[in-house]
């Protein structure tokens, strides 16, 4: 259960109940408690991405560059971003929906609001283990989404520029700007294929 206005979202506990009453229809929604985050200073290592390339790339000691803390949090909202829903043949319903709003929506003011939802439910909603156990949120350390932006609709070699505003435990309000990545219909129909000829994998991942 996601709100556009709070930022915030929260993963329901049973299914909805709608009840017809004298005043009209209530719809309740049960649900979890707020997923807990982290701060931003305590994310973990990985491998540095180039801002450009988006590739890894040596440091001043000739070692493959690394980030973590703070530093990192540019890097892990950009790759959390990117993954698009189909993708990951581990876990096949991971990932944004971006590419199927922009297929639809490009150039129409529901593209923005559905992106920002999207996000939303990235920030505050926890994904769960192959073994079902519940994790942190793809975001890890976001508590509220301000605003999702694209700046523009034409990708260029596959990225779209985009700007976040979110609130981020540990730091306050936080704003950046950033590409993202958007495949093509083509990609996308050519990874559909590859998880149909593999769905042992999807199912391992969603029980």
């Amino acid at each position: 259960m996601l709100s556009y206005q709070l930022g915030d979202g929260r993963a329901l506990s049973a299914a909805p109940i709608l009840k017809n009453q004298p005043e009209g229809y209530t719809l309740l929604c049960p649900v979890e408690p707020g997923c807990p985050r982290i701060d931003a200073q305590n994310l973990g290592s990985s491998f540095a991405l180039h801002p450009e390339t988006n590739d890894w790339y040596v440091d001043e000691t000739r070692n493959l560059a690394r980030v973590s803390g703070l530093k990192a949090l540019p890097q892990y909202v950009r790759s959390a971003l990117s993954m698009q829903r189909g993708e990951n043949v581990f876990a096949p319903t991971a990932g944004m929906r971006f590419f199927e709003y922009f297929e639809q929506y490009a150039g129409s003011s529901w593209l923005d609001r559905l992106m920002t939802l999207d996000v939303i439910r990235q920030a505050a909603i926890p994904v769960k283990s192959a073994a079902g156990e519940v994790q942190r949120t793809p975001l890890q350390c976001v508590t509220r989404v301000h605003s999702f932006e694209l700046l523009s609709l034409t990708p260029e070699s596959n990225r779209l520029p985009a700007r976040v505003d979110f609130e981020v435990q540990g730091v306050g309000r936080w704003k950046h700007d950033f590409s993202i990545y958007m495949p093509t219909k083509e990609q996308m129909t050519e990874r559909a294929k590859v998880l149909a000829e593999r769905p042992q994998l999807g199912f391992i991942a969603e029980t």
